[in-house]
């Protein structure tokens, strides 16, 4: 499932952080591994799609950025380095709103599931 492009209420700023602490902990998870299962899931994260929403991974142990929070909108393939990507967010608190993105990764969280594993395997 992707979020639309329609109008959307802004996430209030305390949820965002949420958002990407959970994400961070599901990411780590998926990481660390443990079975084919894990793996998939780790796979299907670290490959994030247009219409995903998305956590900027590169802030961790710091503040994190509420403009990397939100739905991948577009983005770009690499030249040469992996860094060179972009990427185009429409951040979770300021919706309608672009962001662009370089020298940055993400991960995509599942939603519009409680089975992480089943969205994985889409």
């Amino acid at each position: 499932m992707t979020a639309p492009e329609e109008a959307r209420a802004a996430t209030p700023l305390g949820d965002v952080e949420r958002i990407a602490h959970v994400g961070w902990a599901l990411w780590r998870t998926a990481l660390i591994g443990g079975g084919p299962t894990l793996v998939e899931l780790f796979d299907r994260m670290r490959t994030p799609r247009v219409g995903d929403l998305v956590v900027e991974r590169t802030w961790m142990r710091r503040a994190v950025d509420p403009d990397g929070v939100g739905y991948l909108r577009d983005t770009s393939a690499p030249v040469v380095d992996p860094l060179d990507r972009t990427f185009v967010i429409e951040p979770l608190h300021r919706p309608g709103h672009r962001v662009t993105w370089r020298n940055a990764e993400f991960f995509a969280l599942p939603e519009g599931t409680t089975d992480v594993f089943e969205w994985a395997r889409r």
